[in-house]
């Protein structure tokens, strides 16, 4: 019986000090210092972390192995996605500032982004005289950098995002670029401790864009989020698309 228990214990430190950085499947992901995506360049030596916004900026600072800011000597850093047909395609991001708070690279492209959120990718950049590329990974967040909640079997998707106390969906189709429905709010249905569940309508922004958003400014809905098990909720077309449960993964 020695054996299996020794095992058993070295399997579970060895699980207990895994980092959880983005992986090939999108399924696991480790969050930086500015709430980006961890991706490990090399074996370990730089760390990118990526992030964007407001589906146009692409952000990749780069990381020590302390994940602190550091500066590379370096004028872009290449990303090189894998579209749906298995065709390849580079694109470079320039720096945009190196000192000491460290090297950031960032692009501001709505055509990169979608890149980003749909197709698996690497990172790759030269410092130090060497050439340092990470793995094969999936972006594991949508073109706003909020969590993706598909809306049930709909060709829709929410991207669930919380800033302060401003709560943000953003519908996405299948692809996960905006999209349009006739909807006045959305309902997000929180389930309390005690079982108990509570519905909040999160009005359509004014805003025009693209695509459509809720949006609704409130620290009891946002204290909800983080808290409860959460299902979202869309009538558009005379049908009613829901989510599952989920757990708001918060940064």
């Amino acid at each position: 019986m020695l054996r299996p228990i020794v095992c058993f214990a070295v399997a579970v430190c060895s699980m207990t000090f895994l980092p959880a950085y983005a992986d090939h499947h999108g399924n696991h992901h480790a969050h930086g210092p500015h709430g980006g995506t961890i991706v490990i360049l090399g074996q370990g030596d730089l760390h990118v972390e990526l992030s964007v916004q407001s589906g146009e900026l692409v952000t990749a600072r780069i990381l020590d192995k302390k994940m602190k800011p550091t500066a590379i000597d370096a004028a872009s850093i290449t990303f090189t996605f894998t579209e749906p047909d298995g065709e390849k395609e580079d694109y470079k991001i320039s720096v945009a500032n190196t000192d000491e708070t460290g090297s950031v690279f960032q692009r501001k492209s709505d055509h990169v982004v979608h890149h980003v959120v749909r197709d698996k990718m690497s990172i790759k950049v030269t410092a130090g005289g060497k050439e340092l590329l990470s793995e094969t990974f999936a972006y594991p967040h949508g073109p706003n950098g909020g969590e993706l909640i598909p809306l049930g079997e709909s060709k829709y998707i929410a991207e669930l995002l919380v800033q302060g106390d401003v709560v943000s969906v953003h519908l996405l189709n299948e692809r996960k670029r905006p999209a349009r429905v006739g909807s006045e709010s959305i309902t997000l249905t929180f389930t309390e401790r005690d079982g108990e569940e509570e519905d909040y309508e999160i009005p359509v922004s004014e805003k025009k864009g693209k695509g459509t958003s809720f949006v609704l400014d409130d620290d009891h809905v946002v204290k909800h989020i983080k808290r409860d098990q959460t299902t979202i909720k869309l009538s558009a077309g005379g049908e009613m698309m829901a989510s599952k449960s989920f757990k708001y993964a918060s940064k």
